[in-house]
């Protein structure tokens, strides 16, 4: 890193960092200071609020890494399981001993645990992904039917959320929002449902009545063109790609129905009577992506007015080199401010999900955890760049995930903190990833935790000078360079580490770097580097430096 380069970085660092100065007793009220990251469990049992102490020590290693707020996922049919049901949701002594397994109960114990670290709490009112846990999928169906029965039902829940909030005294610090993923997103699993077919048929049938208006729209010729309205049914990903207007017209769909259910502000007024003041957003993950006033094919967005009765809009981005549109994260951020004129902005889903960029991701000697190793390089770059740019705009964000998130196809992807057997991450000795610790640096933790953020070669030298940076350095720490083959060396620093120093720097000459499997004329060849731990023995995670 050049000099300039390094002090531009460090004077975007200390910008940042200097924004969210705050006591600890205060919450982020206003939304664009949030710094948040997702406690979501995939499989079993959801958050660990059936073990108060693990779900207690993670949300203190999210306070250490420099959050101020916690976003939950609450699965709805855990709390209101009878999708028909009317009238209030009955909230639970939780006082009874026999009612300590309770989901709400469970739940109670999350809230409590965040509100005693002095964090606010998002509460993701009814996401569910198709690509979570069965148990979450069982969530999204319960919701989906919910829907079709209309907004009373998004009503009734919302409600039991809020007196929920208000009888344990944490109505300052919460923030709800509603989804359009959860519901009505793309999906092939969540499109079973008659009534939710039908409404789509009706919005459609309303535009235009003529069948051969919508086949010609959509291109449908011969044996694929619908002959009735009973064969229209929702589209998804799968069958209709991301550029077809038959998923720009779903996605208009979507928009037609939220803003019918929020442009009223009947949603929020049902909060907001048992919590005067709430703050209400919606998490739009395909609001912002197609014109909503109707299925024009690449018409202009226009601001969506009709949402003045939110506090805030939310929106994902991923850093994945494929997704999004297309857009950069500049563009993409540029544009939500665009198209929710006039309403503060939140990341709710911020991160990096495969390295799927041409050659950033390729393998190295068939080893697979070189692929997670770059992955993960890249998840560090991104999210070191991206909350310095969001502060710039004063638009808050929530990292998706604080735990990494076991699939297959995302080796080292979501989560900051790296997966542990029995997901066992506590505050006093996490898993780092080199994300972890760069948001750590990012955020203004004070945490001395050893980690490293980032490593670099600078080639116009001989020996080429190698340098590393992180958090809790320290004097007498030794750095160790590995291969594929487990080879390990380990090269003279050339400067010395003092206290809790953030940056060293080593010589490594062309010798070593024979030894390591990567030659003078090596291209695409990269090492594994780490730094010890003097008092306890033990060695940094790993981060990955290309030797070109």
């Amino acid at each position: 890193m050049s000099l300039s380069a390094y002090l531009k970085h460090a004077l975007f660092v200390l910008a940042f960092t200097s924004s969210f100065v705050m006591t600890e007793a205060s919450h982020a009220a206003a939304i664009s200071q949030t710094r948040s990251v997702t406690l979501y469990e995939p499989v079993g049992a959801v958050w660990d609020i059936e073990h108060t102490p693990v779900f207690t020590d993670r949300v203190k290693l999210a306070k250490n890494t420099g959050f101020n707020a916690i976003w939950l996922v609450v699965l709805w049919n855990e709390l209101d399981p009878v999708p028909s049901a009317s009238g209030e949701i009955p909230l639970i002594d939780c006082s009874l001993s026999t009612n300590a397994g309770q989901y709400q109960c469970a739940l109670e114990r999350a809230l409590q645990a965040i509100h005693q670290e002095g964090m606010d709490v998002f509460i993701s009112l009814n996401y569910a992904s198709a690509a979570a846990s069965d148990e979450f999928k069982a969530a999204a169906q319960h919701e989906t039917l919910a829907f079709g029965q209309g907004p009373a039902k998004l009503y009734r829940y919302g409600r039991h959320i809020a007196r929920l909030i208000a009888r344990n005294g944490l109505s300052q610090s919460a923030r709800f929002l509603m989804h359009d993923e959860g519901i009505l997103g793309p999906y092939p699993s969540l499109h079973a449902y008659p009534d939710v077919q039908q409404n789509f048929r009706d919005y459609l049938y309303g535009l235009n009545p003529s069948l051969a208006y919508w086949n010609s729209r959509w291109g449908l010729t011969g044996s694929q063109a619908f002959s009735s309205w009973s064969q229209v049914r929702t589209f998804d990903l799968k069958s209709a790609p991301i550029d077809r207007p038959q998923l720009q017209d779903h996605i208009a769909w979507v928009n037609w129905v939220f803003r019918q259910t929020f442009g009223s502000g009947a949603f929020e007024s049902n909060i907001r009577q048992i919590i005067p003041g709430a703050t209400v957003g919606l998490h739009a993950t395909y609001f912002a992506l197609v014109n909503p006033n109707g299925p024009v094919s690449n018409a202009p967005q226009t601001p969506v007015s009709s949402l003045s009765t939110l506090d805030f809009v939310s929106f994902p981005y991923y850093d994945s080199g494929t997704s999004n549109f297309g857009l950069s994260f500049e563009q993409y951020v540029d544009n939500a401010g665009g198209f929710f004129q006039n309403r503060p902005l939140l990341v709710g889903e911020l991160g990096s999900i495969n390295c799927q960029v041409p050659g950033d991701c390729v393998e190295i000697k068939g080893q697979p955890y070189r692929i997670s190793l770059r992955v993960k390089r890249r998840q560090a770059t991104f999210l070191t760049q991206a909350p310095t740019l969001l502060a710039a705009e004063s638009i808050g964000y929530n990292i998706w995930n604080l735990n990494e998130f076991p699939f297959a196809d995302r080796e080292g992807s979501f989560g900051i903190y790296q997966a542990t057997p029995g997901n066992s991450n506590t505050a006093s000795n996490p898993v780092f990833k080199p994300a972890a610790c760069a948001l750590r640096t990012v955020q203004g933790s004070t945490s001395p935790t050893l980690c490293v953020a980032s490593g670099g070669i600078n080639n116009q030298y001989s020996p080429r000078a190698l340098w590393l940076s992180g958090r809790g350095f320290q004097s007498g720490a030794q750095v160790r360079l590995s291969n594929e083959a487990g080879t390990f060396i380990y090269p003279t620093l050339i400067s010395p580490v003092v206290g809790s120093g953030t940056s060293l720097s080593f010589q490594l000459e062309d010798s070593a770097i024979a030894q390591l499997g990567c030659g003078a004329n090596t291209t695409n060849c990269a090492i594994v580097a780490e730094i010890s731990h003097p008092q306890t023995g033990g060695w940094s995670n790993k981060v990955l430096i290309q030797i070109n």
